[in-house]
């Protein structure tokens, strides 16, 4: 074994822990290269926080949308336990009317808390009521969410992520989705770009963005929920 080759693997391991893993340690590439939350990702799943959440029927569920028509709409299911924020579900789909969203949600059975809306919410819908008068004309309690930069809510949410643990099952295609959201390329100079990919991934990162930037922990009235292994995956 070269010397040579121990210093290139010392400074890939240095430079890029997942291609190292990949190259070095045999493991699966699970990360697309330029993913934007590849170091938030692998972090998650070092510390077991891809596993199976049992829902807590007694704490309310907040609720985080991306819009779209031709895009899809994405939806996170959130609870939070202590300083745990549990991303329980997840749902998204396109072409469908608000009415559908909301069907999903009431069919899911959570006791819901808030929900969080884009800006882009109250724009007006062929209906005549725009999306957050109908969720409030429903009786849900709304929040629009500040319009950030893009990169102002990844930096808030690469923040956020050591406080988020996954339901791993009803959370699959949200997880795919985290994995797969990457830069885009320039196409002048072939390197990565400032900006992400706007692709098939990109809706259910967005959502992200809005929970990151709309989260507020509730105030404590108990000690802290410490996690137990009756329900965290070994």
């Amino acid at each position: 074994f070269p010397a040579v080759l121990d210093e290139e693997r010392k400074e890939l391991r240095e430079r890029n822990i997942d291609e190292y893993l990949h190259v070095w340690e045999g493991n699966c590439r699970e990360i697309l290269e330029g993913a934007i939350y590849q170091d938030e990702m692998r972090r998650a799943k070092e510390d077991g926080r891809f596993t199976t959440i049992p829902v807590d029927q007694s704490k309310k569920v907040d609720v985080f949308f991306d819009l779209g028509w031709a895009d899809c709409t994405s939806i996170w299911f959130v609870q939070t336990v202590g300083k745990e924020i549990r991303v329980i579900d997840f749902y998204q789909n396109q072409l469908q009317k608000i009415q559908h969203y909301v069907s999903t949600m009431q069919n899911k059975g959570y006791l819901y808390g808030t929900v969080y809306l884009p800006h882009d919410a109250r724009a007006g819908q062929l209906s005549g009521k725009t999306v957050e008068q109908t969720f409030k004309g429903l009786g849900y309690k709304t929040q629009i969410v500040e319009k950030l930069k893009v990169q102002a809510g990844i930096q808030a949410a690469r923040t956020l992520f050591n406080s988020l643990w996954f339901d791993e099952g009803r959370c699959r295609d949200v997880l795919q989705a985290l994995r797969k959201y990457r830069y885009d390329v320039d196409p002048d100079t072939g390197k990565w770009s400032k900006d992400p990919l706007h692709d098939e991934h990109s809706h259910a990162a967005d959502a992200l963005r809005y929970l990151a930037v709309g989260y507020a922990p509730p105030k404590a009235k108990t000690k802290l929920h410490i996690p137990t292994s009756n329900w965290m995956s070994t």
